[in-house]
């Protein structure tokens, strides 16, 4: 790796370099996947194949997501342990992602019977491939950051969350007049270029246990962390019951009051409410840091999932554009709560060197909900947010059971 030097007359507690390049990473993934939904249905129309194939190979593509993403982020684990470094997987994966994904287009606008076969093959192997370094390269934060720090170091990740999340309602229509050649030929650049500069800016071993020790040194967690004696099982069961919570109330909210406000509010621009949305997680994802700092990124992180639940409920009273655009930018605040904790809740619930299993069962439950919310999209607007409710509060539920401290059973005196 090539060392970075830190100055000794200044500590830190966040190497900022390092993270800022991973956040580069975590967007060039996310505009990946957002060109590949904008472009999936027409491809499918060249490639001379069904549009409603596109939901069958969503389906496919998170259920390999949910069964591959814990085994990628446990290899990852073993080849810190073995090698020192997950980055041999994390190099691998990247450059597959992006060969396969510069083929998709050149299937489709091939020869039609040999795209028939290889477009949908080629779209499941980037899928899988995109599962190779997503959870390894996204572990590194907690060797970026003292565990006390985390939340703010998921700052950058949320703001490009927010960003990226923001392009498909407000810049799809230019995207799609690229060509998709064009746009997957940027989309594969991009995420060579941020992982490049991401592997450039790795700092030395030496530099990591200078400034974040905790984050450097493999231990476990904190004596008052009441996670600490809780077993992995139970630990790793709280992270992918929250991916999934969080991920499809989300999803289910922004994809039911959209279709409320069609009929209540014509006016109002669903698209651009979700742009909005994005948009707010993003700049809000700053005082979700410094309240997590304050009170506990678990605190912030179970008021957030509640509130959202309740948001669900009020969006019904959504009925003119004021209202609209005021619930919207509520939405953005209450969710960067929980947005920007779920990492570092990962992160800091497991042991330095399971974190890699950890981030890998987060976006695990991130997959299965993706899997959920196709499952019942015909379920739409008020049970859709009722359910999206029930998952929020689920979310909850599991984020306060994780700080349940589980007593050894040989610890407990016997009786007399």
């Amino acid at each position: 790796m090539v060392p970075f030097p830190i100055p000794a007359a200044r500590p830190q507690r966040v190497l900022w370099p390092p993270v800022i390049a991973l956040a580069c990473v975590q967007g060039a993934i996310a505009l990946l996947w957002i060109v590949y939904n904008l472009y999936l249905g027409q491809l499918l129309t060249l490639a001379g194949l069904s549009t409603s194939l596109a939901s069958t190979l969503l389906l496919i593509e998170n259920g390999i997501a949910a069964v591959a993403e814990p085994f990628a982020g446990s290899l990852c684990d073993r080849l810190q342990a073995g090698l020192g470094s997950q980055w041999p997987l994390i190099l691998f994966g990247t450059v597959l992602s992006a060969l396969c994904f510069l083929l998709i287009p050149g299937f489709a606008l091939g020869n039609q019977s040999l795209a028939q076969i290889g477009l949908p093959a080629c779209i499941i192997l980037w899928a899988l491939c995109m599962t190779l370094f997503r959870s390894p390269a996204l572990a590194l934060l907690g060797r970026y950051a003292t565990p006390s720090q985390l939340p703010q170091a998921a700052v950058l990740l949320t703001l490009m969350g927010g960003l990226t999340g923001a392009i498909k309602p407000l810049s799809g229509d230019w995207i799609m007049g690229w060509g998709p050649q064009v746009a997957f030929g940027v989309g594969s650049l991009t995420l060579l270029l941020a992982v490049g500069v991401f592997w450039k800016v790795q700092p030395r071993l030496a530099s990591l246990a200078a400034i974040a020790p905790v984050a450097a040194t493999p231990a476990a967690a904190p004596p008052t962390d009441p996670a600490q004696s809780t077993p992995l099982a139970a630990k790793l069961a709280c992270i992918f019951g929250t991916g999934v919570g969080v991920t499809l109330g989300f999803r289910l909210l922004m994809a039911n009051w959209p279709k409320l406000l069609a009929v209540e509010v014509p006016e109002v621009n669903g698209r651009l409410i979700g742009g909005l949305v994005s948009v707010v997680i993003a700049i809000a994802a700053l005082t979700a840091a410094t309240w997590a700092k304050r009170f506990g990124n678990r605190s912030v992180m179970g008021v957030g999932c509640g509130l959202m639940g309740l948001l669900c409920g009020l969006v019904h009273w959504a009925q003119t554009p004021g209202l609209a655009i005021a619930f919207a930018i509520a939405i953005g605040v209450v969710f960067s709560l929980v947005a920007n904790g779920t990492l570092p809740f990962a992160l800091r619930l497991v042991r330095e060197d399971q974190q890699g299993l950890a981030t890998g069962t987060y976006f695990s439950g991130v997959a299965t909900a993706a899997m959920v919310t196709n499952w019942i999209a015909p379920w739409t607007n008020g049970v859709g947010l009722g359910l999206g409710f029930a998952a929020f509060w689920g979310a909850g539920m599991c984020v306060a059971l994780s700080a349940v401290r589980n007593i050894p059973r040989d610890s407990v005196k016997p009786p007399g």
